[in-house]
Formats: structure tokens, sequence, C-alpha cells
């Protein structure tokens, strides 16, 4: 069995990251935030009753870091189903299902205890729907194998 090369998963996660964080830009601004009444951001703090004016610089960190975070946890879950899926632009999308699904299941749970609207919680899955793929397959293109590297 093959071992993860981590410094690859790393790098993979950073570079998802940045995809991450671009797709996103590009997905709620030029396209969601133009369809009336679906600013994420805009809603979503709406719904959570906090103003962007409250938030501390500590807050837009650890916004910008939890892309990075997950960019990092999703090539990680890439690079360990690699063995049994192969290597690919397949695997990665399995691998984006995964997180996919976990993503509908928590919002879910969050419009079903008053966290989120119904509205931005259909926002934030078409969001992901195509952030989560486009970023993993950027991150898995980028990952590769101790005996691959060489």
């Amino acid at each position: 069995m093959n071992k993860i090369n981590y410094r690859r998963v790393l790098l993979g996660g950073f570079i998802a990251g940045i995809v991450q964080i671009a797709v996103e830009v590009i997905v709620e601004v030029l396209i969601l935030g133009n369809i009336p009444g679906i600013g994420i951001e805009r809603e979503r703090l709406s719904s959570l009753s906090i103003s962007k004016e409250a938030w501390s610089s500590f807050n837009h960190i650890i916004q910008l870091l939890i892309p990075f975070l997950a960019s990092v946890l999703m090539v990680w879950v890439y690079a360990a189903i690699r063995p049994r899926f192969g290597p690919g632009p397949r695997t990665a999308l399995i691998a984006s299902a995964i997180f996919l699904c976990n993503w509908l299941i928590l919002l879910i749970y969050f419009t079903n205890i008053g966290i989120f609207t119904l509205k931005v919680s259909i926002a934030s899955f078409v969001d992901n729907l195509l952030v989560i793929p486009v970023a993993l397959l950027a991150g898995a293109k980028v990952y590769r194998e101790n005996r691959e590297a060489n």
C-alpha cells in the first residue's frame, strides 16, 4: 500500500484553497450576487444577526483560513481513496461528492433549526456544487504519490 505524500497534500490543499476562494468570489459576487435576494454573505450574516462592522480582524483571518483547511482535508481524502479508485479527475469528483453530501446534510440541519433560511441553504449548496469540485480537481492535479514525484 502506498503512503500518502503529505507535502503534496499540503501543496495541493494550498492550490485548491486559492482556487476555492477565487471560484467562490466569482460565483457569489458575479452570479449569485446578481440574483435578487441571494447575496449569500449578506443573508448568512443577517440570518445570524451579525453585522459586517462587528467582525474583528480575527474573524476575517479565520474566514480566510477555513477554505485552506477544508482544501487540505479534501486533498487528503483524495489521496486516501486514490489507491482504490485510481488517480485522476474521476477520483477527485468522488472525493468532492463526499464533501458535498456532508455539506448538504449540514445545510438541512442548519435550515431545520433556523440558522439558515431555505433560500440561503439552496444558494449555498449551488455555490458549493460548483466550488468544491473545481477546487478539488485543481488540488488533485498537483498531488502525486512519493514514487511518482521522482
